[in-house]
C-alpha cells in the first residue's frame, strides 16, 4: 500500500475493498482478516490532516518520543520467579524458546531443570512475538491465548509446551 493510498483510507476518501480491487492495497495471509480494515472509517477525520502534513516544520518542536522499556527483562525475572519458587514446578517439564521482535531477544526456558536463560537452545515449542504484545502478557492486558487468537502470538512445535506459560500470573 502506498502513502497516498493509506492516507486517502484513513480519510475516507478511498475504499480498502476498491483499493483491493484495483491492486493497490494487496494483503498476504488471511484475506478476511483485512475486513478489520473497517475501523478506518471511525477514525477522527480531524487528526488526519496533521498526519499528512508529512513531518514538523523546524520552527515547531517535535514531540517527544514515548519509548517503552523493553518488555523482556521483566518477562525473564517473572519466569525465574516462578521457576524459582512460584507455583510452577517440576512437574511441568519441557523446554520452550521464546523469539521476541524489535528489539530482538531469545528466551530459553527448561521447565524441567527451572531455569531461564537469554539465548537460543532446542526447544519443543518457539513462540514468536514482538516486544509490544510481550509487554500486553507481562503487564497482564492479554493472556497468551488471546495473543495467539489477535495474530500477535506464533506458536511452532508443541502447543501443549507453549501453554505451559498461561500457568504463571504475569500481573
Amino acid at each position: 500500500l502506498q502513502d497516498a493510498d493509506w492516507l486517502a483510507m484513513a480519510s475516507g476518501k478511498a475504499d480498502p475493498q476498491k483499493l483491493f480491487m484495483s491492486g493497490k492495497l494487496k494483503i498476504t495471509g488471511k484475506v478476511m482478516a483485512s475486513q478489520k480494515l473497517e475501523f478506518l472509517t471511525k477514525l477522527d477525520r480531524s487528526a488526519v490532516p496533521v498526519a499528512a502534513a508529512g513531518p514538523a516544520s523546524a520552527s515547531a518542536p517535535a514531540p517527544a518520543a514515548a519509548t517503552a522499556a523493553p518488555a523482556t527483562p521483566k518477562f525473564i525475572e517473572r519466569l525465574q520467579q516462578e521457576l524459582g519458587g512460584g507455583t510452577l514446578g517440576r512437574e511441568a517439564g519441557g523446554t520452550l524458546l521464546v523469539k521476541v521482535k524489535d528489539p530482538d531477544a531469545a528466551i530459553f526456558v527448561d521447565f524441567q531443570q527451572r531455569s531461564v536463560k537469554a539465548g537460543e537452545g532446542t526447544a519443543q515449542a518457539t513462540l514468536t512475538l514482538s516486544d509490544e504484545a510481550l509487554g500486553k502478557l507481562v503487564r497482564g492486558e492479554q493472556s497468551l491465548e488471546s495473543l495467539y487468537q489477535h495474530g500477535e502470538l506464533r506458536v511452532d512445535g508443541d502447543v501443549l509446551a507453549a501453554r505451559r506459560l498461561s500457568a504463571i500470573k504475569f500481573n
